[in-house]
């Protein structure tokens, strides 16, 4: 029935049309939904940074799942007639249960990832979902450094314009390796030397489109750069 996204800034969950991802403008803070002895034991947990087996900790108190989804009544986005039904509004209320007890048990790591994301998720799949988006994070990915779908380096642009039969001659070199992977820079002749397999046309364009690009190079020279600003 729903799919669920998870506010960046807020945490709060928002109802999604399962079948579209539409939203369904019904949001509600995950304490709104627990016991009042749950909620102060999750806040217990959260500032004690303990991470036990949330499943025996979570109890939820359905009368307030209840009054959220009593903010569905009159959604043109729902089965008029049958949304409210008990049977429906018990399938409604599992699925909330169920995807607030599975993102509670994803790591902090996953638990961003999912934020950052800002996709409309089904319960049933969110541990999946979270698995792979992290592992997307991790290992970098073009994609997400795209505008309006053309890719912000050089290489990238290139490959595009080939896969779309606009290639131009600087998009070859680039691919030939002619030119920067980053600024599309034509080599100089002593950058060609036989044996030396450039990418990059200077060190700023190494390290930009690297750090752009998202890969492990990425992270591990931000971190250095940090280190050696806050001096250890």
């Amino acid at each position: 029935i729903f799919r669920f996204s998870v506010s960046k800034n807020s945490g709060r969950i928002a109802l999604h049309l399962h079948s579209t991802g539409d939203p369904l403008h019904v949001n509600f803070d995950i304490a709104q939904v627990l016991t009042p002895e749950c909620s102060n034991k999750l806040q217990e947990v959260t500032i004690s940074r303990k991470s036990p087996k949330l499943q025996a900790v979570l109890q939820f108190d359905d009368s307030k799942i209840r009054g959220v989804l009593s903010e569905l009544d009159g959604s043109s986005l729902l089965p008029s007639a049958a949304a409210l039904q008990n049977n429906l509004q018990s399938m409604m209320i599992d699925e909330i249960k169920l995807f607030v007890t599975s993102y509670m048990n994803l790591r902090e790591i996953e638990k961003k990832a999912v934020k950052d994301s800002n996709e409309a998720i089904a319960a049933s799949s969110l541990t999946h979902v979270a698995a792979k988006l992290l592992q997307s994070t991790v290992c970098g990915s073009t994609e997400r450094y795209s505008n309006g779908g053309q890719a912000l380096g050089a290489k990238e642009r290139a490959v595009e314009n080939l896969k779309n039969n606009v290639a131009t001659e600087i998009d070859r070199l680039v691919l030939q390796k002619l030119a920067c992977a980053w600024c599309a820079t034509k080599f100089q002749r002593q950058n060609l030397t036989c044996n030396v397999d450039a990418t990059y046309c200077s060190w700023k364009c190494a390290e930009e489109g690297r750090v752009r690009r998202g890969n492990i190079f990425s992270s591990t020279n931000i971190r250095a750069s940090l280190f050696q600003l806050e001096r250890g």
